[in-house]
């Protein structure tokens, strides 16, 4: 069998190296464009769907004029 040792994490040697401050610079200013794109579009979309609910009211209320 093999003869398995305890390894004290705490005293190791080993750390993470930090991360590029290029690189979280990119990450940052990639999820802000994301964001404002989303938002852009979600407006957007919303801007459709007004326009959509205000053609249909300007139909229905030439379709009430017309019958009335």
């Amino acid at each position: 069998m093999t003869d398995l040792k305890r390894v004290n994490l705490q005293a190791s040697k080993i750390h993470r190296a930090p991360a590029r401050t290029g690189r979280k610079i990119a990450i940052c200013s990639l999820a802000v464009l994301i964001a404002a794109t989303m938002a852009v579009w979600f407006a957007f979309l919303g801007w459709g769907i007004v326009e959509i609910f205000r053609s249909i009211v300007i139909a229905l209320k030439g379709l009430w004029t017309a019958f009335t």
